[in-house]
């Protein structure tokens, strides 16, 4: 079987079958709600263009609205 890492502490895990975690692709419960308080935090983003940008591309302008 395949051995991943968890994403929040690096501990190694079972990707496949009976050993797999529950809370795959994170080890325990721990690390992903600690995932989940990074994203709520803004610790990370998605890739992509700025809104603003893409509204003044587009013909649009929000402060009317």
């Amino acid at each position: 079987p395949e051995t991943l890492s968890c994403p929040t502490c690096g501990r190694p895990l079972l990707s496949a079958g009976q050993d797999r975690p529950r809370e795959f692709p994170f080890c325990s419960s721990r690390c992903r709600d600690r995932d989940l308080g990074a994203w709520f935090a803004g610790r990370y983003t998605v890739a992509g263009s700025d809104l603003d940008q893409l509204d003044t591309a587009r013909g649009v302008d929000r402060a009317t609205e």
